[in-house]
C-alpha cells in the first residue's frame, strides 16, 4: 500500500520527534503585571511521527541557556502542512503565576445586629442599638491563587464567612443567622458574637485592605465574602479567586 506522506529523499536534521523552529514569542497574559508568563513558540516534525504531548509536559530546554524548563505545555496548535510529510505548529507554554490582587465591586449582605431600631422618622431622636441585614455594593479585593496540577480537586477551597447561632440551649449544632449578639444569661453569644463583628469594623475602618482576614489572621478586619471559585488558567495551571469585603 502506497505511504500517503512519505519520507523525503534528503533530511537536514532529526524530524522524527518535535524540534523548534523559531524562538519562543513571550506575553503578559495577566493585566495587572507585565511579567512573562507564557510563550509560544514553533515546532516542526514529521506528520506520522506526530505523537499528542501531555500538558504540564515541561519545556524541552533543561539545561541548556536559556532554560525554560520552568514553563510547562499548556496547549498544541493545528497542524499545518509544510510539504514532505512534514508539519509545524505552535505549542504554548506558561509558568506558574504569583498570586495577585484585583479590585472589584461586589455585593454583599452585612449581618444583622439584635436590638432595637427605628424606621422612620417620628420627630424624636431615636439610638438605634440593632439593624437589619442590609446588601450593599462595596469595594472588594479579589485574591488570585494559581496552581499546577493534573487533579484540581485537591486544591482547597477557601471558604466564606458564616455567621452561626450557638447550639445551646438550642438545636445540636450551629445555625446560620441573620443577626449577631453577645451572649445573655443560658443564651450563647453567636460566632462570631456582636463584639467580635465589631472590633472587625473598627479595623476595617481603621486599616482599609491592610486589616487581616477575620476570623484568624492578625487584626482583622475582611471578610470572605463568598467560597472561592476554581477556574482552568492554562492547560493543568488553575485559578482560585477568593473575594473579601471590608467588614462594616
Amino acid at each position: 500500500m502506497a505511504d500517503q506522506w512519505p519520507d523525503p529523499d534528503f533530511v537536514d536534521g532529526d524530524f522524527d520527534t518535535a524540534q523548534p523552529t523559531g524562538i519562543p514569542v513571550f506575553s503578559s497574559p495577566i493585566r495587572a503585571t507585565t511579567a512573562e508568563y507564557s510563550f509560544t513558540q514553533e515546532f516542526m516534525m514529521s506528520r506520522k511521527r506526530f505523537v499528542a504531548t501531555t500538558l504540564g509536559t515541561q519545556h524541552p530546554s533543561a539545561g541548556m541557556t536559556p532554560n525554560y524548563s520552568n514553563y510547562v505545555l499548556c496547549a498544541e496548535g493545528p497542524r499545518q502542512d509544510v510539504g514532505g510529510g512534514m508539519i509545524k505548529w505552535q505549542r504554548t507554554y506558561a509558568r506558574v503565576p504569583d498570586a495577585y490582587d484585583e479590585f472589584e465591586s461586589r455585593s454583599y449582605p452585612f449581618i444583622g445586629y439584635v436590638g432595637a431600631c427605628s424606621v422612620g422618622n417620628q420627630g424624636a431622636s431615636v439610638t438605634a442599638t440593632g439593624r437589619p441585614r442590609i446588601t450593599h455594593t462595596v469595594n472588594c479585593r479579589v485574591h488570585s491563587d494559581f496552581f499546577l496540577t493534573a487533579d484540581p480537586s485537591t486544591i482547597p477551597v477557601v471558604r466564606m464567612q458564616r455567621y452561626l447561632a450557638g447550639a445551646t440551649p438550642g438545636p445540636s449544632d450551629p445555625l446560620d443567622t441573620d443577626f449577631v449578639f453577645d451572649g445573655a444569661g443560658s443564651i450563647p453569644a453567636t460566632l462570631p458574637s456582636r463584639t467580635t463583628y465589631n472590633g472587625w469594623v473598627a479595623n476595617a475602618n481603621s486599616l482599609g485592605f491592610k486589616s487581616g482576614v477575620a476570623p484568624d489572621e492578625a487584626n482583622p478586619g475582611q471578610i470572605i465574602a463568598e467560597d472561592s471559585r476554581l477556574s482552568r488558567w492554562m492547560g493543568i495551571i488553575w485559578l482560585r479567586t477568593t473575594c473579601m469585603v471590608l467588614a462594616q
